[in-house]
């Protein structure tokens, strides 16, 4: 009997954003936001596990707090304007920005996370509103690729559902997968594997 072993390494990325593509402008009333952000963490599938009990011991300790129900999304954006939802008013503001910190801390003393952040001044940038999107995607998917690279790694993408044919039609591109559209990219991403998947964000812990 042939045994096989797998030697390779496997990345996760799960990405979300910030803020939106719409237009910047401070002197109308309703505008876009200031800023455009995609952000990535990142972690080996080996330690997969050991972080998924890392998040889920956080969170047991602020439900034990009574700070925030288990089943209900720690979400940073209802942390910072709750937008009259109970389940974040009923937190003080003192309180809600230390949580923030605590989870921040928690990512960022953590020895398994890897964070990636793109970030769009649309006041300094001199982009298209149109790019701002996919150019957020390149820079994100070059720099997770350079990464895995240096690790001889291979990944995987985890975006929010939003912007899915989009940003699949883009990452076609990238990977050189795309078919029918005539485009080519002088980026080429040879270490994150497959299209991206896509996950409403409460469907993951």
């Amino acid at each position: 009997m042939t045994l096989f072993t797998i030697d390779t390494c496997y990345v996760f990325c799960y990405v979300d954003e910030s803020g939106d593509c719409g237009k910047f402008d401070p002197s109308a009333t309703h505008t876009g936001t200031p800023y455009f952000i995609v952000a990535g963490i990142f972690l080996d599938t080996g330690k997969w596990k050991s972080t998924l009990d890392t998040l889920k011991g956080f969170r047991k300790k602020i439900a034990r707090e009574g700070f925030l129900n288990y089943d209900v999304e720690f979400h940073c954006a209802e942390m910072v304007d709750p937008r009259k939802v109970k389940a974040f008013t009923s937190i003080s503001v003192s309180d809600r920005w230390a949580l923030i910190e605590e989870y921040a801390g928690m990512i960022g003393g953590h020895s398994s996370f890897q964070i990636i952040a793109v970030v769009i001044d649309k006041v300094k940038s001199s982009l298209e509103q149109s790019e701002y999107l996919t150019s957020a995607i390149t820079a994100l998917y070059k720099s997770f690729d350079e990464f895995l690279l240096d690790k001889q790694s291979y990944g995987l993408m985890f975006l929010d559902r939003a912007n899915e044919k989009k940003i699949q039609t883009h990452v076609r591109m990238l990977l050189g997968t795309g078919s029918g559209y005539g485009k080519t990219s002088p980026v080429k991403i040879v270490r994150v594997l497959e299209d991206p998947i896509f996950k409403v964000s409460h469907d993951s812990f």
